[in-house]
Formats: structure tokens, C-alpha cells, sequence
């Protein structure tokens, strides 16, 4: 109390920042509930939370009393440190979500002043219409806007520009309502209507903007893995071609074995079916199919996995080769990679193509084990990095639309399907 007295700090002003202070870190959780914790999470967040509280009280009233205007810098500092002491994130995510969680508090106290001016009621720091307007607002934020990077492994990856320009939109607020404060003027409706506007406007530029270099990134990716996909599928049509030229040899050099009297004619059977194996092109009407389809049969073959297909190929003559091996290539890559690992009676996959009047449809199911989680109808990767992986399916839904058609993905009873419908 004597260190209280020392700096100003009566009773009122100590319940109006310890609210505040509140505020920022219900406010801060939004951001980074889901985010990787820290060793000896408990003891950190504890230890810190103190400190956090006690730099938060004594540090801005001890500077103002030489300068004003650093209280709410000085705090986003110490809760920067905090957050840092407590997650597993880059010091760029964490100042990004702690700007966000400061305009977010910024937004809601400055509605709230507008909500009591409305109703006619004295605006104070602890008040039922303050529980109100935060819940609802911090409501809102969170799907609006912390849904958007709970999936983000790295948030401010090369979009500094993004957290420079709300960084500024910020400090202009503070500074503006800084003054508002001094003047006299900041519980004047009128005066708070263009901060909302700004915060609103901060939060648009720091999540929807990054929200556009997401999916540019993301279209990115897409477009260099259907390169790939290409590039992969003339190595495959060139591989298969030399495969059934040697096949094609083999088999009549072992009509020529079986000619002679002292061959082993089991032996040449046994060797007669392994050519088989490979000479084994699949025929279904559409050249880059067969290619596919004889690859990903050769990789079932190698582990035990029962592959069945049945698909006319010539209602796919006006899809790309590079396109039908995006769309076939990726399914049965993500299908062969969940059967493998399953008991040898669950490796089966299953193609099956049909056309009706003038839709084409492709079913693909296999046996899955895993727990999926489903995002924008899509499963997310279960490789960890879903910045990575999970572009397979991402590059089959950006095929089939671009045809004018669209996948359905689900899971049901321990059965993955992968249902593709466009017209032809």
C-alpha cells in the first residue's frame, strides 16, 4: 500500500487497470488457446501472471510520473514478454496475436462506451453492460478472426508488411485516444464512433489480408504440385512404355525356352506370370489413365494391397493428361498410403467410374482407421504440418472445379469415399 501511495495509485485507479488487465488476458486466450504450450506450462503462466500483473501496475504509474502517455505501450511490452515466457511460437506470431488481442479489447471498450452512452448509463470499468458487450464482441472475434490462424503453423511468414501496417493502425488509436483521455473527451459517444472504425479496420487489414496471402500462397502450391503432377506422369507413360517393351521381349524369349525339351516348364510359368504382372497395362479407353492406373496397380501389388477398378476412360478425352493425373495420381497416392498400413484383409481399394446422361462420376473408397478432422469439407492432414501436407486433395477439388464439377469427401463407418462429379 505504501508503494500504491508513493506512485498515486488509489484504490478506483488500481480496480480500473487490474480490469483492464483482466480484459487483455481473457482477450489473449482468444489467440492462444490453441497454440503449443511451453514446458512447465502451469508454473510459467502462474510465475509470469504475477509479474505480468505487477510490471503492469507499478512500471506505467512509476515512468508517467516523469512522462505520460507510455501506460498501454509499456503493457503490451510485459504481455509480449509474458506470452513469449509461456508459448512455443516465433516472437513475430506472438506479437501478431497480441495486436490482435489488444484491438480486440480496444473495440470492445470503445463499444462499450457507445452501448452506455446509448442507454443513458454512466459508463464504468466493472458493469453489466461491460460483461455484456465484451462477451459478445470477443465472441465474435474469435470465429471471425482467431478461427482463421488456428491451423496457421507459422502466421507471420513473409506478411511483415501485414503486421507493420496494424502495428501503426494501433499506435495512431492510442495516440488519438490518448489525447481524447487528456481533453476530456473520450466518454463522448461521438468521439469513440471513429475508433471502432479503426479497430475494425486494423483487424481487416491484419486477418483479412492475411487471409488473401494464405489462399495466394496456398493457389501457389497447388499450381507447382499440378506441375509436378505432369512432370510425374511422363516419367510414368515413359517408364510403363519400357516396361511392356521389355515384357513384350521376355515373352517371346520364353516361347523359345518352352520350345526346348529340357526346360523347367514350372519355373517358366512362375517366370510367365511375374512378366504378366508387369505387362499388365490396364485398358480402359483413356491412355493417361492406363498409365496411372498400371503404376498405382504395381504399388498395390508391392504391398498387398487389392486394387480394383472399373472406369470407361473415353468420357475423360477432354481432361489434360497432367489433370487426370492430378485427380487419379492424388486419390490413389492418399489411398495406397492409408491401406498399407492396415491388417492385410482391410487393404482394399476400390475405382469405380459411371456416366449418366452427361455427368461423369468417380467413386474411390478405402478402408481408414484414423480420426479425421474435416475443414471447408476437406479432411486435414494427419502429418502434423498442415502447412505442407494436404495439398493432394486440395489439388483434386482445384482440377474437378476448374471443369466445372466438385468433390465430396467423407468418412462412414470406418469407410473413406471420395465421390468426383463434372459433366463431359
Amino acid at each position: 500500500m505504501f508503494i500504491l501511495q508513493v506512485l498515486g495509485i488509489n484504490s478506483e485507479h488500481l480496480i480500473n487497470i487490474t480490469c483492464f488487465i483482466l480484459q487483455l488476458l481473457l482477450a489473449e486466450f482468444l489467440f492462444f488457446c490453441h497454440m503449443e504450450k511451453r514446458k512447465h506450462f502451469i508454473l510459467r503462466l502462474a510465475g509470469g501472471g504475477v509479474l505480468f500483473y505487477l510490471f503492469s501496475v507499478l512500471g506505467p504509474s512509476f515512468i508517467m510520473q516523469y512522462y505520460t502517455g507510455f501506460r498501454t505501450i509499456l503493457i503490451l511490452l510485459f504481455l509480449l514478454l509474458y506470452m513469449f515466457l509461456c508459448f512455443k511460437r516465433s516472437f513475430a506470431d506472438i506479437l501478431f496475436c497480441t495486436i490482435g488481442a489488444f484491438t480486440v479489447q480496444n473495440l470492445a471498450n470503445n463499444l462499450n462506451v457507445i452501448f452506455c452512452g446509448l442507454i443513458g448509463t454512466t459508463f464504468q470499468m466493472v458493469s453489466w453492460e461491460m460483461f455484456l458487450v465484451f462477451g459478445i464482441v470477443y465472441l465474435v472475434c474469435y470465429f471471425c478472426c482467431v478461427k482463421r490462424i488456428e491451423n496457421l503453423p507459422d502466421i507471420s511468414t513473409d506478411r511483415k508488411k501485414i503486421l507493420a501496417m496494424t502495428f501503426m493502425a494501433l499506435i495512431v488509436c492510442w495516440v488519438l485516444q490518448d489525447r481524447l483521455i487528456k481533453e476530456g473527451l473520450d466518454l463522448m459517444v461521438v468521439c469513440r464512433a471513429p475508433f471502432v472504425f479503426c479497430c475494425i479496420l486494423s483487424l481487416f487489414v491484419q486477418f483479412g489480408f492475411l487471409e488473401q496471402f494464405r489462399l495466394g500462397e496456398e493457389k501457389a502450391a497447388l499450381e507447382q504440385l499440378l506441375k509436378e503432377n505432369e512432370k510425374q506422369y511422363n516419367l510414368s507413360r515413359q517408364t510403363v512404355e519400357i516396361i511392356n517393351m521389355k515384357c513384350h521381349d521376355l515373352k517371346h524369349r520364353i516361347l523359345e525356352l518352352e520350345s526346348k525339351e529340357n526346360t523347367d516348364k514350372s519355373q517358366l510359368e512362375e517366370i510367365r506370370q511375374a512378366v504378366d504382372i508387369y505387362d499388365g497395362l490396364a485398358k480402359t479407353g483413356c491412355r493417361p489413365l492406363d498409365i496411372i492406373l498400371s503404376e498405382k496397380n504395381l504399388l498395390c501389388e508391392r504391398y498387398h494391397i487389392k486394387f480394383s477398378y472399373m472406369v470407361d476412360g473415353t468420357k475423360l478425352e477432354h481432361i489434360s493428361p497432367g489433370d487426370i493425373a492430378a485427380i487419379f495420381g492424388n486419390a490413389l497416392d492418399n489411398a495406397i498410403e492409408c491401406a498399407r498400413n492396415l491388417p492385410d484383409e482391410k487393404r482394399v481399394i476400390s475405382l469405380i467410374g459411371y456416366a449418366r446422361k452427361d455427368v461423369l462420376g468417380i467413386h474411390i473408397e478405402n478402408y481408414c482407421e484414423e480420426e479425421l478432422r474435416f475443414q471447408n469439407g476437406l479432411p486435414l492432414s494427419t502429418k502434423g504440418d498442415a502447412n505442407y501436407h494436404g495439398f493432394g486433395l486440395k489439388s483434386i477439388r482445384h482440377v474437378v472445379e476448374k471443369y466445372g464439377g466438385n468433390i465430396v469427401v467423407s468418412l462412414k463407418d470406418r469407410i473413406f469415399s471420395l465421390d468426383t462429379i463434372f459433366p463431359y
